[in-house]
């Protein structure tokens, strides 16, 4: 074997090596809020209780009013987070404080797919917008929210970061 040779199997068995080391590394939990590296969180306590990563938003509209879902899947169970907004006098929303429930312009609600189906939809509470535009959308909420098929309540808290 040449020295060449020699050196070129060396690299590769370096570079196995690595990639090896990098392929073990401990992940972090998908569905850890700490961990998320999808545009949204969130957090249900009460009646049902868990920490949701959402990665992919399948809808952003920006006109009279905003509308974003979100949502992510694991095998045959998926979760999905929806939030909307109304605009006043036809206009977008802007930046500020926005109560959900009843009549108010706010709305959130978080959806179940798979062995547990169910939608929790917001009662009271609000979403705080700090960032809003047609290509960008950031806010936390923090809402009482019902089940739709079995009444349960539960607190609905999290962040988006579109």
């Amino acid at each position: 074997m040449t020295k060449t040779h020699s050196k070129i199997l060396s690299l590769l068995a370096l570079l196995l090596v690595i990639a090896t080391v990098t392929a073990c590394k401990k992940k972090d939990d998908p569905n850890s809020p700490a961990g998320c590296s999808g545009p949204a969180q969130m957090t249900l306590t009460g009646a049902v209780n868990g920490d949701y990563c959402l990665k992919e938003v399948t809808q952003y509209k920006y006109n009279d009013r905003l509308e974003i879902s979100i949502v992510t899947s694991n095998g045959a169970e998926s979760q999905m987070l929806f939030i909307s907004i109304d605009g006043q006098n036809g206009q977008p929303p802007l930046t500020g404080s926005f109560l959900c429930g009843g009549d108010n312009p706010g709305f959130v609600q978080a959806g179940f797919h798979g062995a547990n189906e169910e939608f929790f939809n917001a009662t009271s509470g609000s979403v705080t917008v700090s960032q809003i535009s047609a290509n960008n959308f950031k806010a936390s909420f923090s809402v009482s929210a019902k089940g739709y098929y079995d009444g349960q309540v539960v607190t609905l808290t999290g962040t988006v970061n579109y």
